[in-house]
């Protein structure tokens, strides 16, 4: 058989509990730059749960909290095998200059106003995801939002 990421449809419902990332080199290497006293050779996360809608091989993510040891983040967008990778990634202030207390407590009521916050941006360009600043979401291509609005509607009915 062969994979046809195109063909793919449907739903994918996850929960992640008790995960880490040890020794990941991509998280050593950022630290070189920023987070020098935070601990990113065993990152450690709350549960990671969500549902991903599946439509011609593209992973729709709806906004999910991400939290860690090191820093809290909130992501959505579209995950593709085809070139289409446009996530938003939302890093709050509050979470780049104080470690958090108790990530493992997810504050749903602070996860819907974290407060001001750095916007980044990981999209697809030549096969490869590069992160780049996504200055308040004004660079978000207008083709996303239509594509998710499409998305939405079609489940409603």
């Amino acid at each position: 058989g062969k994979f046809v990421p195109s063909t793919m449809n449907g739903k994918l419902y996850f929960s992640l509990k008790n995960a880490s990332l040890v020794n990941f080199r991509p998280l050593l290497d950022v630290q070189k730059i920023i987070f020098k006293n935070r601990d990113l050779g065993n990152l450690q996360f709350a549960e990671l749960t969500n549902t991903f809608e599946i439509k011609n091989g593209d992973i729709y993510i709806p906004r999910m909290p991400v939290q860690s040891s090191a820093l809290i983040m909130y992501i959505d967008g579209v995950y593709s095998f085809e070139d289409r990778t446009d996530i938003s990634i939302q890093v709050p202030l509050s979470t780049l200059v104080n470690k958090p207390d108790d990530y493992k407590k997810i504050d749903k009521q602070k996860a819907n106003r974290p407060g001001p916050s750095i916007y980044l941006r990981a999209k697809d360009k030549g096969g490869q995801v590069k992160i780049g600043l996504d200055v308040f979401r004004k660079f978000r291509d207008k083709k996303y939002q239509k594509e998710e609005r499409v998305a939405i509607l079609n489940d409603e009915h």
